[in-house]
């Protein structure tokens, strides 16, 4: 679903710029000034497999991006249609996104051809675990429906990953925090 929501954003300030005292104003503002925050749980099936051994895909991403542009230029492969060679080497801050991936695919950075990531501005994850120590296998050519629970808490700005089975519970434990 491509819905606008905005996840931060600052709210609030006081004065009005004017009259006599306006450094005082400013600090006051500046202290008044509060950031607006919201959560989301996103819940979604994924079904990642191996056709052939030939040419495997990389995995699925999901991802929050400030806009709804198109993919930059040269962005396939392994820079999951978010960004390409020339922003990955500017750096995150260039990169406005964030992305949980399911990575079936082992680039240098990443620890095996099974794992979640959660990444922040670039393709080289901020944190990953392995799927294996789950008993989780999005790299093999057996197909299985997976049910994954992704839930971002404004307030603390933390970010669960929950995958299990589809039809079983959701799992007690994340496998990504």
């Amino acid at each position: 679903l491509r819905r606008r929501f905005t996840l931060w954003r600052r709210v609030g300030g006081g004065g009005n710029g004017t009259g006599s005292n306006a450094t005082a104003r400013n600090a006051t503002a500046a202290q008044q000034q509060q950031v607006q925050v919201v959560s989301f749980n996103a819940t979604f099936s994924i079904n990642v497999y191996q056709l052939t051994t030939a040419s495997p895909g990389e995995g699925l991403t999901f991802v929050i991006a400030p806009s709804r542009d198109e993919p930059p230029p040269g962005s396939y492969g392994g820079y999951l249609g978010l960004t390409n060679a020339t922003l990955e080497a500017t750096g995150p801050a260039a990169n406005r996104f964030v992305a949980v991936e399911f990575d079936t695919l082992k680039q240098s950075y990443d620890p095996d051809d099974n794992h979640v990531g959660l990444n922040l501005g670039s393709v080289v994850s901020n944190k990953t675990a392995s799927l294996a120590a789950f008993r989780i296998a999005t790299n093999e050519s057996t197909a299985t429906n997976y049910t994954v629970w992704v839930q971002y808490d404004g307030a603390a700005r933390h970010v669960s990953v929950f995958m299990g089975v589809r039809g079983r519970p959701k799992p007690p434990s994340p496998v990504l925090e």
